[in-house]
């Protein structure tokens, strides 16, 4: 019996050591939205770069197929989640700490670039919510829109004060979608920390070489928004800061 107990413990303390040698890592992806360079806090006002008054109830988007790169090859990490930073720029401490979108169980961190889509790939895009179990990102029925036959890769909702009276009188509903609409980010000369930080700010995604034009379409429901749909999503790429 003393020497049952004996090797039990042998095989505890061996297993113990095992597990500290093979210690598995993290990965924590730091979203901020941010405003002209300012943590962004929802429902606070905004100078639209037109010099009207807006703010923001919602921000939130899919991304995909989210690898690290290292040495020219690249591991997938993630193939495909929805990212809601509405809650977590709720107020001024939220919105500069972030949100944490973590990813565990990693092997070990060895890489020098990140990349990942803003929207769905077409075989994602091709897919219903019904066909997913209800946990999954793509069961969402609220991010589908029928008459797309399309998800909606990304959403920018508030209200905007368009004549001027110190009411935001129009709800912004900027909601955009279909296969042209995704977008690809690729950031290289990273090190392999264990905590990158994505700042998206929204003032960039109003302007880049010109203004988006909000007054004439605050609203992107239909296909026919093409043109404007592809100006944010190209704008929402640019605006995007990727730092450790």
């Amino acid at each position: 019996m003393k020497m049952f107990r004996t090797l039990s413990v042998f095989i505890a303390f061996s297993l113990m050591f095992i597990s500290c040698g093979e210690e598995e890592q993290e990965l924590t992806l730091n979203f901020k939205l941010t405003y002209d360079g300012e943590p962004l806090v929802m429902f606070d006002n905004y100078t639209y770069p037109d010099g009207k008054t807006i703010n923001f109830s919602r921000i939130s988007f899919y991304i995909s197929e989210l690898e690290l790169l290292s040495g020219g090859s690249s591991t997938e990490l993630v193939d495909v989640d929805y990212i809601d930073l509405t809650m977590s720029n709720i107020d001024e401490d939220k919105s500069k700490d972030g949100y944490d979108y973590i990813i565990r169980n990693m092997d070990e961190l060895n890489y020098d670039g990140i990349r990942f889509n803003i929207g769905l790939t077409p075989q994602m895009n091709a897919t219903l919510p019904s066909e997913y179990d209800s946990s999954h990102p793509l069961a969402l029925t609220s991010e589908y829109w029928v008459g797309w036959m399309s998800y909606i890769f990304a959403k920018i909702e508030g209200n905007m004060d368009f004549d001027g009276d110190g009411s935001l009188e129009q709800g912004i509903a900027l909601h955009l979608g279909a296969d042209a609409a995704l977008r690809n980010i690729e950031i290289n000369s990273l090190n392999s920390d264990n905590k990158i930080n994505i700042t998206l700010d929204l003032k960039d995604v109003f302007e880049q070489d010109s203004i988006y034009d909000i007054e004439t379409t605050p609203r992107i429901h239909s296909l026919s928004h093409v043109n404007q749909t592809n100006e944010l999503m190209d704008n929402m790429v640019k605006s995007i800061v990727v730092t450790q």
